[in-house]
């Protein structure tokens, strides 16, 4: 494999850097292939220029920094900390803000909004400009006394939404004294009226309070505890599940009244079995 007799870093430094000649040209002028170079800037710590054409005004086609956006002038500022992508280029900033920010000696807000005085988004002049703190300031200003041109049909589909939001939001409730046999009578709740009529329950709770009808609480069924001291000899007697079943609620509100009541838990321990296993006489017929 031949060596390729190639500058030092500084004098690579310079003819890639300061003369700013391609990797293919330094390649041709030392008899290597381009990816050569690339790999001995690399080497010495060289960063690399990208490929391509290069962005702004030393693009083959650079037109100025201007381009039109929705009617507005955009002009290329890509150090500027607002400046966004048009047209899949990014670095572009509204020239109408640009201009207010020269005026005012500062960067304007995001939130501020500069309005055309004669609606004309190409019209950057500073005495076509105005500015507002916020964009509710410059729609008031825009809107007032304006009435949006809608067309016939735009209107009928307008009314015919509403018509149909309303139609939605309207129930039709039983007679109260049906709904209230159902709550009081019958013991049904609210979720489960709410079911049967096609509403929440909520609906439900707030007619029966218009006229008058008490809504039961949602507390947890009280149960009958025993005292400490019979509580602590049926822990040491029976099991949590004999003592479940014979006063009629669940382990959690056992284990609940036990932690309360300051009765030490005692360990699951699990029934020893008897080997039932046969012993091996393996070793009996061997000797």
């Amino acid at each position: 494999m031949r060596k390729t007799d190639l500058p030092g870093s500084a004098e690579l430094r310079r003819l890639y850097v300061d003369e700013g000649l391609s990797c293919q040209a330094i390649g041709e002028q030392f008899g290597c292939q381009a990816t050569t170079v690339g790999k001995r800037l690399r080497k010495h710590g060289i960063p690399r220029r990208r490929t391509g054409p290069l962005s702004g005004d030393q693009h083959p086609q650079w037109r100025g920094g201007v381009t039109i956006s929705n009617g507005y002038v955009m002009r290329y500022a890509p150090n500027h900390p607002h400046a966004r992508r048009v047209h899949k280029s990014g670095g572009y900033v509204q020239e109408h803000r640009l201009v207010m920010e020269e005026h005012l000696g500062r960067l304007l807000l995001p939130g501020e909004v500069v309005h055309h005085k004669d609606s004309d988004r190409a019209n950057n002049a500073i005495d076509n400009l105005e500015l507002y703190s916020e964009n509710s300031e410059h729609l008031k200003h825009e809107l007032t006394g304006k009435c949006p041109r809608w067309t016939e049909a735009g209107k009928r589909r307008i009314q015919d939404g509403i018509r149909r939001s309303a139609e939605r939001r309207r129930i039709e409730m039983p007679p109260i004294d049906d709904v209230r046999a159902w709550y009081v009578t019958h013991k049904m709740s609210l979720e489960a009226i709410g079911k049967k009529i096609g509403c929440s329950h909520d609906v439900v709770g707030n007619y029966l309070r218009q006229h008058g009808v008490t809504i039961r609480g949602c507390a947890h069924p009280k149960h009958d505890i025993p005292e400490p001291d019979v509580l602590r000899e049926l822990y040491e007697s029976k099991t949590p599940n004999e003592i479940c079943e014979q006063l009629g609620f669940g382990l959690g509100v056992l284990y609940h009244w036990l932690k309360k009541y300051k009765i030490p838990l005692r360990h699951r321990r699990r029934e020893s079995k008897p080997n039932t296993r046969p012993r091996s006489t393996r070793g009996a017929q061997a000797s």
